[in-house]
């Protein structure tokens, strides 16, 4: 299988991840009676490590899903093997930062 075929897999097996992470996410926190509705129902509902797991893997594969296809946007205008690396560098860099990002507030609102 070639690198683009691959990109494409993974690219279409994290958009399924994210329907199913968003469904069980708008679900969670938006169906369920009563709602998050107050900051203390978001501590409650978050110090559950099940829900923290769930809400981290749909944080990891919206930051995934995202840039891969800014990458993918980006490999389409046709750039050079060169760019094509130091943009997969960029991506990874931002895709860290951001992840990071979101493992930080998470953090302070448990806190």
């Amino acid at each position: 299988m070639t690198g683009g075929k691959k990109t494409w897999w993974w690219q279409a097996l994290s958009g399924l991840v994210l329907v199913f992470l968003l469904g069980l996410h708008l679900f969670a926190n938006h169906f369920m009676a009563g709602g998050l509705l107050t900051y203390d129902d978001v501590v409650t509902y978050l110090s559950n490590p099940w829900i923290l797991t769930l809400e981290v893997l749909f944080l990891a594969t919206v930051i995934y899903h995202a840039l891969l296809g800014v990458r993918a946007l980006m490999l389409d205008r046709g750039i050079s093997g060169q760019q094509e690396r130091k943009l997969t560098r960029v991506l990874v860099v931002v895709g860290v930062v951001l992840f990071l990002y979101g493992i930080w507030l998470f953090w302070v609102i448990l806190t």
